[in-house]
């Protein structure tokens, strides 16, 4: 379970990119309808994964052999992000992904220096792990 906490923070804190923007609210409003009772599917080499993002700005992340792990995100112009809890550090660290130009399907690949090639894919609804 500890391997897929710190995989979650890893996704979000090498393959995101934080915004400090101000965003216009229709921007943020279309990348929330991207997570927002919405899934994302994660393959690195630990295996598969799923997070949902329930519409009240918590995700539950569920993976393979039963680890789980919860937080909560927001989302900005064009970027989800999102703080897994507990964290064993403080301050709490947020982690960001850039969703700008992704679609439901759409499925991408990410490097990360500790995990290797990560694929991502954006899906609708919930998810289940297979």
């Amino acid at each position: 379970m500890r391997v897929f906490k710190f995989f979650i923070w890893v996704v979000f804190l090498n393959v995101g990119n934080y915004q400090y923007a101000h965003s216009s609210e229709t921007d943020v409003t279309e990348t929330h309808k991207l997570i927002s009772g919405n899934s994302l599917k994660i393959i690195n080499k630990y295996g598969t994964s799923i997070i949902f993002f329930e519409s009240g700005g918590t995700f539950k992340h569920s993976g393979k052999g039963g680890a789980s792990s919860t937080g909560t995100w927001r989302v900005t112009k064009d970027s989800m992000c999102a703080t897994t809890l507990p964290q064993p550090t403080s301050p709490l660290k947020e982690f960001c992904l850039l969703l700008k130009d992704r679609d439901f399907g759409q499925s991408w690949s990410e490097r990360d220096p500790r995990n290797g090639a990560i694929t991502i894919t954006l899906l609708k609804g919930h998810a289940k792990l297979e």
